[in-house]
């Protein structure tokens, strides 16, 4: 059943990691926003999978994914049942066997958004995946729209990709605005709470230097309770409800 490989893991922390995933033949190509069902079978010979968002662009070459180790390891075989994916992948190494779907699918691109001007990316957790996909597949949004990434965690350890986002937004400064939110550090420095407390407020609109309308589009990646809080908090700013758009995780 396997068809593609383990090529690169990177450990961001104890229980962050990014796997490269390369197949063994057949189109790699997809949309950033996407997502890829990836495969591992189990020590008892059954196979658990499993969809993942890309969070890597097209041109980066095969296919990335950033994954969380939710809870122990030793819980999750001992109690878990059906088996989760995510501890088989974290015990996984480079160059191991592994299924991926050939073909990667979804509609959750910026395709939805063809005729945006302003756009906001709020994600909790790995939700950011699809978002950093889209960002580095499209570089030249960032000269056209006033984007703000909203990335809400609970320490600021699981920030992913923080320098990254915080390099793009000092180049892009005039369009590119990166608020991380940590829900569960004192000493945290920056925002503070649930995502909803940024949308709330006119943080995002001060940035953009404009009120949300119907040039504004919405995409939604994580926690459902966090969509649907923020679904009605932009709704109530004047967003047309079509305008939001979610990814469940």
């Amino acid at each position: 059943m396997y068809n593609a490989t383990i090529t690169k893991i990177i450990q961001m922390n104890n229980k962050l990691r990014e796997f490269t995933i390369k197949l063994d033949e057949g189109d790699p190509s997809f949309l950033a926003g996407q997502f890829s069902v990836i495969g591992l079978q189990t020590p008892e010979g059954t196979t658990v999978k499993r969809a993942y968002s890309i969070v890597s662009a097209p041109q980066d070459g095969d296919r990335h994914f950033y994954i969380v180790l939710k809870y122990t390891k030793d819980k999750y075989d001992s109690e878990a049942r059906p088996r989760a994916l995510t501890p088989l992948l974290f015990d996984a190494k480079e160059g191991d066997r592994i299924f991926l779907s050939p073909r990667a699918v979804g509609h959750f691109t910026l395709n939805l958004a063809k005729e945006a001007k302003q756009l906001l990316f709020i994600a909790t957790g790995t939700g950011l995946a699809p978002f950093r996909g889209m960002l580095r597949s499209y570089p030249e949004i960032l000269k056209t729209h006033k984007i703000a990434l909203l990335h809400g965690v609970r320490h600021s350890n699981d920030l992913g990709y923080r320098d990254e986002f915080t390099t793009l937004a000092q180049a892009n400064s005039k369009n590119f605005f990166y608020i991380p939110i940590v829900s569960q550090e004192d000493s945290w420095m920056g925002q503070k709470g649930r995502t909803g407390n940024v949308l709330s407020s006119n943080t995002i609109e001060t940035f953009f230097g404009k009120s949300f309308s119907a040039e504004t589009h919405a995409f939604f990646c994580g926690n459902p309770r966090m969509i649907e809080e923020g679904f009605k908090i932009l709704e109530e700013k004047g967003i047309p409800s079509p305008n939001l758009h979610k990814e469940v995780q």
